[in-house]
């Protein structure tokens, strides 16, 4: 499945972008250590393409 030119990706999206996988993405979250998402739904986690690299450049850091 292509990547959506969307700013929010699915987490299958995300992980595809970070070259991970939707598990390690889950287990961040989780930890509390992954890149901000939001979770609209019960069944749903969406991540914006700005905070994914934000979170890969270590820009997020708190």
């Amino acid at each position: 499945m292509a990547i959506t030119t969307t700013e929010w990706l699915t987490r299958k999206e995300a992980a595809q972008y970070l070259r991970s996988t939707e598990k390690t993405l889950a287990t961040l979250a989780y930890q509390g250590r992954g890149p901000k998402f939001s979770k609209p739904s019960t069944h749903k986690t969406l991540y914006r393409r700005s905070d994914l690299d934000a979170w890969i450049t270590g820009e997020d850091a708190k």
